[in-house]
């Protein structure tokens, strides 16, 4: 596993884009995809409409990263990530993720925890909290006055699991008695949970019924019914034991998607659900009596929702978040996808269409019955859509490689896996996911992680920046971002990094299941002031390559290329995976071109280490396997 690093990352700023896209055929299982390649696209991109009028290069003071875990089980979330990170207001800090090491089976899969103790983090974890219970999916929560707690499915019993302790970061964890689901309900998974109250003794759970695909039943006429949990003592009893939710029964939804469903953590009584995507509305179920009544609001309704047989239409791709600000304002950022209806079994969809949308509760939603000539364009010239594609090197096009092969499935838009947090000056801070030029493992585009913020309720946006550009992060695919919804002067999130596009667990056609590597959970710490003020110059190139070395693996000698555009002191030092330096070597001065550096590792352990070259005050670094 990697080790912490303190980084400074120069970011980029994207601009609004658009291209042409192709479809992917996929039967349309309601809760399970698989799909066939249709026609090929040209992956160079014209942007055809919303490109700013200029191109801003910001870079960051420094940001703080840490490796905090692994799992060889890569698929965090189907759609919608569920809250994964809470940082609490004694500054301390605790992150979960799907752990499992097994593939490919995952036996021992569930909760992978790691904890800041406001000094330090625990050691990587190399088991899951549950002490004998297979699980997936958890959400993790504050609980009581100094706790914490997680909810995951087991989908062997059908039931979901809660795991607390009443001290946080220590302490054995109490596996709670199980949450089964209601009489005529077959089983219970995918949960979301949220709690609420001065002691954060209130907890709130929404978890999908097991649909008919998967071997369960239809409950109130609902294929995968999102049911509603609430208890009041901390999980003792609850009170509300499971209840489909007004405006969200069979005669408004015969079906519901997994994972395409997301609390947003509540302000007082105030609760928000999200809820749809994809073949179904997406919508914001409200409660401001914490959870006695709500309301249905329509945010972005589907033009052909849950539909037998439908063209191309563009809409919400299943992954969105929210967040609400002090004056009690819903805010949500949406990923979207384009998306056809060939059957009552089957479906298309567009891999190469991205993009990111926002809305408030101030704002209507889109209503109007949408056909073909209602696209992005309609989204762009509202102000709703923020982000297409992300233009890098500013030359006015989305250069990634060519055909749907590029694109590392998860199902969704290029540009989706939103978080939003907004904090009590109403600035609103967004992390997405974005499949971005210019990285690649020569057969698919890496995705990297991207932030963008308004520093005005949403009035105005500032560029996307690029949060991932460190060359530490130049060979992984960054997804699965999860945000801690408080903030102190700064941001926290967790997210998922390997050196594979796409996934192991998912994918088909010509994005077919890449092998199962080791996955690489990060804690990263963003300054508010780097994203909303003013940004300190970009540094002054001197380095313009360094190669991978070669041999690599090496057993002994391997040297690298080094590229210079002017005349600098360089000095190349060598770190193993515990980040402690085992070579330092002094080259001296170099003058502009190309350099080969020899690296002697006769001698060293076997694994993985990181070469860093140092030229003028820039630095860069590539991995490389020593055996």
């Amino acid at each position: 596993m990697k080790k912490a690093l303190l980084f400074l990352v120069l970011m980029a700023v994207g601009v609004l884009t658009y291209g042409q896209d192709s479809r992917i055929l996929v039967p349309n299982k309601h809760n399970q995809v698989a799909e066939a390649d249709q026609a090929p696209i040209d992956g160079t991109y014209n942007f055809d409409w919303g490109k700013p009028s200029n191109l801003v290069v910001k870079s960051l003071s420094t940001v703080d990263e840490f490796l905090i875990g692994g799992t060889r089980h890569d698929n965090q979330s189907n759609y919608s990530l569920q809250n994964r990170a809470y940082l609490f207001p004694d500054g301390k800090f605790g992150g979960t993720w799907m752990y499992g090491i097994v593939e490919t089976a995952f036996p021992e899969r569930g909760t992978g925890y790691n904890f800041f103790n406001g000094t330090s983090w625990g050691p990587e974890p190399t088991a899951r909290i549950e002490l004998d219970v297979r699980t997936g999916w958890p959400s993790y929560a504050p609980y009581g006055a100094n706790g914490e707690i997680v909810v995951a499915h087991t989908v062997s019993s059908g039931t979901l699991h809660i795991s607390y302790r009443t001290t946080k970061g220590t302490g054995a964890w109490i596996q709670q008695s199980f949450i089964t689901p209601p009489v005529g309900a077959f089983g219970l998974w995918y949960p979301r949970m949220v709690t609420s109250g001065p002691n954060h003794n209130i907890i709130h759970i929404a978890a999908l019924t097991t649909s008919v695909a998967s071997g369960g039943t239809l409950y109130q006429g609902v294929d995968g019914a999102v049911l509603y949990f609430r208890s009041q003592d901390g999980g003792t009893t609850w009170d509300i034991p499971g209840v489909v939710l007004p405006g969200m029964g069979a005669e408004f939804y015969p079906f519901l998607g997994l994972d395409q469903f997301t609390w947003i953590e509540p302000r007082g009584n105030h609760l928000a659900l999200l809820v749809g995507g994809r073949t179904t509305d997406l919508f914001l179920m409200e409660s401001l009596n914490g959870g006695d009544t709500w309301v249905k609001k329509m945010i972005w309704k589907n033009p052909y929702n849950c539909a037998t047989f439908a063209p191309a239409f563009y809409c919400a791709d299943g992954s969105v978040h929210g967040a609400i600000d002090k004056h009690g304002r819903i805010h949500v950022a949406i990923g979207v996808n384009r998306r056809s209806i060939t059957s009552a079994t089957s479906s298309s969809w567009y891999p190469t269409v991205g993009g990111l949308v926002y809305w408030n509760t101030d704002m209507p939603g889109w209503l109007n019955t949408f056909d073909n000539t209602w696209h992005l364009d309609s989204l762009n010239a509202t102000g709703h859509l923020k982000v297409g594609y992300v233009d890098l090197n500013g030359d006015g096009q989305w250069n990634v490689l060519s055909g749907n092969a590029c694109v590392g499935y998860y199902y969704i838009g290029t540009t989706s896996m939103p978080q939003v947090v907004v904090d009590d000056n109403d600035v609103i801070f967004i992390v997405f996911s974005h499949m971005t030029e210019g990285y690649n493992d020569t057969q698919k585009n890496y995705r990297k992680l991207f932030g963008m913020t308004s520093p005005d309720g949403g009035t105005t946006w500032g560029n996307p920046i690029h949060l991932t550009a460190d060359e530490w992060h130049d060979y992984d695919e960054c997804v699965f971002p999860s945000v801690a919804a408080n903030t102190d002067n700064a941001y926290h999130l967790i997210y998922q990094a390997d050196e594979k596009p796409g996934l192991a667990m998912r994918g088909g056609g010509s994005s077919l299941p890449h092998a199962y590597v080791d996955n690489y959970i990060y804690y990263m710490r963003v300054l508010k002031a780097d994203m909303v003020g003013v940004s300190n110059p970009k540094p002054e190139i001197t380095i313009t390559k360094i190669s991978q070395n070669y041999p690599n693996p090496v057993q002994g000698n391997t040297s690298f290329e080094l590229v210079l555009d002017q005349r600098a002191s360089v000095a190349v030092s060598v770190f193993n995976l515990m980040g402690q330096k085992v070579m330092e070597l002094d080259q001296g001065m170099f003058v502009a071109g190309y350099h080969t550096i020899h690296l002697d590792m006769t001698g060293q352990t076997p694994g993985l280490y990181f070469y860093t070259v140092k030229a003028g005050e820039q630095t860069m670094t590539r991995k490389m396997m020593v055996e």
